[in-house]
């Protein structure tokens, strides 16, 4: 009986960290490439986990939009299979990007649905202001500290994006000033783009050659959207 429960506390670790680096579903019956290629990744796995809990949580949150919901999860697991044949980037790349998007949608969508109806424009004004996110300028290269920036500065592709990168940033934070969520949620953005960018040097399961490629071609693509659409004036 000792015996047994000493090999059980043995086992249990390994066990554990097994189970949190699948995805929410079981890999065993996994068939579709999309699932697949979750199941061989650990930052995949961890986003769809992310995707599925705050999936579950606004479907509790709001039974009454429960086929909305789903309706629009089926949706989006199209788009996600899709991903099969990107436009540009690499299929895992594109995973990445549909799949952040999808729970930030999600988290950002229950936020709302929790958060008490304002009360006049006296509440709304009454937001505290957003705190200033971190600083953003294209690469020193006389003085490139870093893996990421070592590597930008080697390749004039990268140094492009990353110039292109922070004019984007100044555009899109400069036209945001007025509206604290939608800024809130690019402060946020911005904050992991810098901390992914960074995590290039020692990717889990990527190249980091490609880690960093992919991390400033979807910033660069996401961001200059933003930043040209909200440069367009309004239709009347």
């Amino acid at each position: 009986m000792t015996r047994t429960l000493l090999l059980l506390l043995l086992l249990a670790p390994g066990a554990l960290a097994q189970q949190a680096a699948a995805p929410s579903f079981d890999c065993a019956r996994a068939q579709a490439w999309d699932e697949r290629a979750i199941c061989a990744d650990r930052d995949l796995a961890a986003l769809d986990r992310r995707v599925a809990e705050a999936f579950r949580r606004a479907v509790e949150a709001t039974p009454v939009q429960r086929d909305r919901l789903q309706a629009e999860q089926r949706a989006w697991i199209r788009e996600r299979r899709a991903c099969d044949k990107p436009a540009s980037g690499t299929p895992q790349g594109c995973l990445r990007r549909v799949m952040a998007a999808r729970a930030t949608a999600l988290e950002a969508g229950l936020q709302q649905n929790l958060a008490p109806p304002p009360q006049g424009t006296a509440s709304a004004a009454a937001q505290p202001p957003v705190a200033a996110g971190p600083a953003l300028r294209p690469v020193d290269c006389g003085n490139a500290q870093g893996w990421a920036a070592q590597r930008i500065c080697a390749d004039p592709q990268l140094r492009r994006m990353d110039e292109a990168i922070a004019r984007h940033v100044a555009t899109v934070r400069q036209r945001l000033a007025a509206q604290p969520g939608p800024l809130r949620e690019f402060e946020a953005a911005l904050a992991a783009h810098l901390r992914q960018r960074a995590e290039c040097a020692r990717p889990v399961g990527r190249v980091p050659e490609d880690c960093i490629i992919e991390t400033l071609e979807d910033a660069e693509r996401d961001w200059g959207r933003m930043a040209a659409a909200q440069a367009q004036p309004p239709r009347r």
